[in-house]
């Protein structure tokens, strides 16, 4: 397991191109992204500044997993909300990033929330902000796995606490939480989110907690909670997400 355990670590700093995991680069890593940025956005889309393209890829990469403010990163680039929100498009369009709506029965509430915006690979992560931040590459790392599976997911939050994926219906919801950790407490106050999760919908019948070596299935108040180290999910997610199909 210990093994597989590397892998899972090497993945997350790596990411997935293939000529990147046989030949790991930052050089190779960095010209992909320039090509995709300068070649194939800026000539394909009325872009004024192509250089502001990696400036937003950037900060949405040191903010991956927390709700993205359109307003915060206009102020910060110098640009409208309305041309955030269009490079945002681009950069989607070019399978480099991936927006993500909160899971609610809302509709209005589910279009004007926050999103959360996620890379298509931790390679260009690895190149934007450097290494560490494992929980957030972790989290990114999951939420691929499930766009691979075609689960739809969103994210649940009430004030400031959340959960970071969840999936299935509002009558079976699935909640997922991904906290790359090595010893596991229920009570722990990073599983507030879940547990005030469970309290608005009694209806959950299971529950995924995503760690980075633990592993056990327990019972909280007649819910099933599966804690599953990250190499294991990623080698076969739809074992744990049953009421997803």
């Amino acid at each position: 397991d210990y093994k597989y355990e590397q892998m899972a670590e090497d993945y997350l700093s790596i990411g997935g191109y293939p000529e990147q995991v046989l030949n790991p680069s930052q050089e190779y890593m960095a010209n992909l992204l320039d090509d995709i940025l300068a070649r194939d956005l800026a000539r394909l889309h009325p872009i004024k500044k192509s250089y502001i393209l990696k400036d937003l890829l950037r900060l949405i990469g040191a903010s991956t997993g927390s709700r993205t403010s359109f307003n915060k990163l206009s102020k910060i680039l110098g640009l409208s909300v309305d041309t955030v929100k269009e490079y945002v498009g681009y950069l989607e369009m070019a399978f480099l990033v991936k927006p993500v709506e909160k899971w609610t029965t809302s509709y209005s509430e589910r279009v004007y929330s926050q999103k959360k915006i996620y890379l298509w690979d931790n390679g260009v992560k690895t190149l934007l902000t450097g290494g560490g931040d494992e929980g957030s590459r972790a989290e990114n790392a999951v939420f691929l796995e499930l766009q691979r599976n075609n689960i739809p997911c969103g994210y649940y939050a009430e004030s400031d606490r959340e959960v970071d994926f969840v999936i299935g219906s509002a009558a079976d919801p699935v909640p997922i939480e991904v906290k790359y950790i090595t010893a596991f407490d229920w009570k722990d106050k990073r599983f507030d989110g879940v547990r005030l999760f469970l309290k608005r919908f009694p209806n959950v019948k299971d529950i995924l907690l995503i760690t980075k070596s633990v592993e056990l299935t327990t019972s909280v108040n007649n819910v099933a909670v599966h804690v599953v180290p990250l190499w294991k999910f990623l080698n076969n997610s739809n074992m744990f997400t049953p009421s997803a199909s």
